[in-house]
Parts: C-alpha cells; sequence; structure tokens
C-alpha cells in the first residue's frame, strides 16, 4: 500500500500584494486628479493640467502593472497519489512520484530534482521561511518516502 497522499493536497504560492507600488500609484493619481480639478476650476495653465493628466495616468498605470505582475507570480503545486502537479499561468506540467528524485529549497525556488535531466524549477515569490511553502516542502518530503517504501520507526 503506497503511503503517498490518497486525496489531493493543493498550495498556492503567491507574492505578497505589492503594498508600496499601490501606495505610491494612489498618491500619485490622487495628485493628478487634485490638478486635474484645480486646473478646470480655476484657470489654471494648460501645463497645470496636462502634468495632471499624466500623473493620474501613471498612477492608474503603476496599479494595474503592479496586480497583473503579482497575479502572474501565482503558481499552484497539487500533490496527489500519482505525483506532483504544477500549474502556473497556462503552463501545466505533471511529474510522477517514481521520476522524482528529490527536492531542495532555494530562496527564490523548490527544485525538484527528476531521474531524467529537466526536473523542474516552482517560483517561491515568499521565500524560505513561509509557512506554506515549509508545509509544502514537508508535504512533497513525505509523499517521496511514502512512496518510496521508507516509514519512520517508533523511538526506542
Amino acid at each position: 500500500m503506497s503511503g503517498t497522499p490518497a486525496q489531493q493536497q493543493t498550495y498556492v504560492l503567491s507574492a505578497p500584494p505589492p503594498v508600496r507600488a499601490l501606495a505610491i500609484a494612489s498618491v500619485a493619481a490622487l495628485l493628478g486628479a487634485v490638478l486635474v480639478v484645480l486646473s478646470a476650476t480655476t484657470g489654471l495653465p494648460g501645463l497645470v493640467l496636462v502634468v495632471g493628466v499624466v500623473l493620474l495616468l501613471a498612477g492608474l498605470a503603476l496599479a494595474i502593472a503592479g496586480l497583473v505582475l503579482t497575479a502572474r507570480l501565482k503558481t499552484t503545486v497539487s500533490l496527489d497519489s500519482n505525483g506532483l502537479h504544477l500549474s502556473r499561468g497556462t503552463a501545466r506540467t505533471e511529474l510522477p512520484w517514481r521520476e522524482i528524485t528529490g527536492v531542495d529549497l532555494t530562496a527564490n525556488h523548490i527544485l525538484v530534482r527528476t531521474s531524467t535531466a529537466d526536473g523542474a524549477q516552482i517560483l517561491n515569490p515568499r521565500g524560505p521561511s513561509d509557512p506554506s511553502v515549509r508545509r509544502l516542502m514537508n508535504a512533497v518530503r513525505e509523499a517521496l518516502d511514502a512512496d518510496r517504501g521508507y516509514q519512520n520507526l517508533p523511538p526506542g
């Protein structure tokens, strides 16, 4: 009987929200909106209107770029009795347990070593100390041990 996960376990690795980029975007958009309104209501020169519109558009572009890039860094890792399944955007990778020889954790990646030369790199945007990354690593190692028939002996 294999001890690999009988039910599917899913882990989502995503980047933290881009707080700094959103804060800068908010300030730029607010300042741009204020300049546009002041220019329209007080008759300030057209240059103030242009600067306001540019700031407003730059703030919106920065906010959209920050949110899109954060969403693109999301990776879903699923473990089941057949193996490891990776999903990032439209890319899908399936690695059977028998092909996986080990996993390693670096600062920005989880490296899945396989019996073939290609293997897989899972982008880890949260760093090696994140609790969800630790849980994923433990689950993969336990599944690999179980697939090979290894078991922890009771103490004593």
